[in-house]
């Protein structure tokens, strides 16, 4: 298997690994990470036609394998080659980006019971793709070009005789000049032929200009479909296509639908809450949209009568103090997971707390003035929360919020906890540190609002107390710390249980720093280790790669980050 990888075929990889996003891979780390993998997966994985001529990469984790061969006939010959090498992997093949002709061969190549994921862009074969469709090894495919009668005759051609086809994927596409009409909205008159009686589970239309009329065509096919998971956010379905999409909602086996940003009113909102009950919808999205208080109302309404479990309501029309509605209506609806625009007034703070503990909320994004923080924590405590987020607008979570988190961080049940807009100092971080005693809280993540509010002289001593604290992932992000601080902290992450940490967006550290941190760090018993958008500069040196893959040669640490493009 990679073991056997010839040393030429290795090295003819090495040649086309280049750029900042691939170095937190160590080429030589204990054989392809105990030979599993060839490189560590890219962070933030997005194909774009800017990609070296070949990657190919394995996540652990999934077990994909992860490809981006181009047309070179050296690229083909060795992609051939692997196919050979890997015939009997356990692994999937995904992630195939269309271009070549030598994708008919990789089909042909493809060993038993895998797939591929067929990435659709610009110079796109699509001849080639009928060939490569015909065989039905497809899975997944994601299309972000503009439909063209002669090309989209050829994916009609194969779509209801693809088996394993399970997700159509359509995003962003805006015409010249814009608009969404009757005339741009392509893409609905087309699928509304495609998807009945298809195999497709999830289909996904994100700013593709789909009207009213377009939302109403593909509403009226839904009933004949498999379809589970209906992503139409960024078009301009406004009431008209949501209220067509309500209708059709309980003859269908759509589970998750995502209709934000959409030009969606009161009324829209009341027929899609109407028919809640009657679906099988377990999480909406209907953000960013034109909801009004009556639309608030009747979704409210419909909470305890409904299998909802993921609400994302958040920037809409309603007035902010009508929240309360919402919050009162959480104890015996299956809600685990709210997501809502900031609110300041004493009547919804004290709705919520009042209703928090009573709910089945798991995970809430909290944005609020400082007056409530006391009696949120309160209920939080007796809530069966798990995630938890806290988030300054106006205000900045500062010491004296950190010495009131900290009285209660240790009762709290959740095992995430997330502090953005903080500006607490190198005194307040320490007195979370110091009284972490929880055994439930796992991951701590603090996003500062103001750079210098942590000491890097004194720092070494608050970290002193990550021993005794039962955190396996900490983020401390967007301060101006310095080599020092690295220096400070070593020695506390390395006496602690820190399986990741991410020191991502601080602008203080230099190139050296951070190599001699990460060196350090193979010592501790981290994992996973980030510094992403901390260091400015257009390009990386050898010498710094050459460092890097000699720190992690042999290794189990991930690392990520280091440069970023200015």
């Amino acid at each position: 298997m990679i073991s056997q990888l010839p040393p030429e075929i290795l090295y003819a990889i090495m040649e086309y690994v280049e750029g900042p996003d691939l170095l937190f891979w160590s080429l030589a780390n204990k054989l392809f990470y105990q030979k599993f993998s060839l490189f560590r997966k890219l962070h933030n994985l997005k194909v774009t036609k800017f990609w070296p001529s070949l990657h190919l990469y394995c996540d652990p984790s999934s077990k994909y394998y992860f490809m981006y061969p181009d047309s070179d006939k050296d690229n083909r010959k060795l992609l051939i080659q692997l196919f050979d090498i890997f015939d009997h992997c356990p692994f999937i093949f995904h992630h195939v980006y269309i271009g070549s002709q030598m994708f008919i061969k990789v089909a042909d190549r493809l060993p038993r019971n895998k797939y591929l994921h067929l990435v659709i862009e610009t110079n796109t074969d699509y001849e080639e793709l009928g060939n490569v469709l015909e065989k039905d090894v497809v899975s997944h495919i994601f299309i972000n070009e503009y439909f063209e009668d002669n090309e989209t005759m050829i994916i009609l051609r194969h779509m209801q005789k693809l088996k394993r086809l399970n997700t159509l994927e359509l995003d962003y596409y805006l015409p010249y000049g814009g608009g969404y009409d009757d005339e741009t909205d392509i893409d609905s008159k087309i699928l509304k032929d495609l998807i009945p009686h298809s195999s497709i589970k999830q289909l996904s239309l994100v700013e593709r200009c789909v009207s009213e009329y377009g939302a109403s065509l593909l509403a009226s096919q839904l009933q004949f479909t498999l379809i589970t998971k209906l992503d139409l956010t960024g078009n301009c379905i406004k009431d008209q296509g949501a209220i067509a999409i309500a209708k059709e909602l309980p003859r269908t086996f759509i589970t998750d639908l995502k209709l934000g940003s959409n030009h969606i009113t009161g009324q829209g909102a009341t027929a899609i809450a109407e028919v809640l009950h009657q679906s099988s919808v377990i999480e909406l999205n209907l953000s960013s949209n034109e909801i009004s208080s009556a639309g608030l109302k009747s979704l409210a309404g419909s909470l305890k009568k409904s299998k909802l479990k993921r609400l994302f309501i958040y920037d809409n029309q309603f007035s902010t103090d009508q929240l309360y509605i919402l919050f009162e209506s959480l104890p015996g609806s299956q809600i685990e997971y709210l997501s809502f625009s900031e609110f300041k007034d004493q009547k919804t703070i004290d709705s919520f707390n009042a209703n928090l503990w009573k709910s089945n909320l798991k995970t809430i994004h909290y944005q609020t003035a400082t007056n409530g923080l006391k009696e949120l924590l309160e209920s939080a405590c007796k809530s069966k929360l798990e995630v938890m987020s806290i988030q300054g607008s106006e205000i900045k979570y500062g010491d004296e919020e950190a010495a009131i988190i900290g009285n209660y961080i240790n009762k709290l049940p959740i095992h995430t906890l997330n502090l953005h807009n903080s500006a607490m100092s190198t005194n307040g971080l320490n007195f979370l540190f110091k009284n972490l005693t929880s055994k439930t809280l796992k991951t701590l993540r603090i996003n500062q609002r103001e750079y210098d509010r942590f000491d890097s002289a004194g720092i070494h001593e608050v970290f002193k107390h990550l021993g005794h604290t039962h955190l396996t992932n900490l983020s401390i992000e967007g301060t101006a710390l310095d080599d020092e601080f690295l220096c400070g902290i070593a020695d506390g992450i390395i006496g602690s249980r820190l399986r990741q940490l991410s020191l991502s967006r601080n602008a203080g550290f230099t190139v050296q720093g951070i190599l001699n941190f990460t060196k350090l760090m193979l010592k501790s018993k981290l994992s996973i280790l980030l510094f992403d958008y901390c260091i400015q500069q257009k390009a990386v040196d050898d010498e710094t790669k050459k460092k890097l893959r000699e720190i992690l040669f042999g290794s189990n640490l991930h690392f990520r980050g280091l440069f970023i493009n200015k």
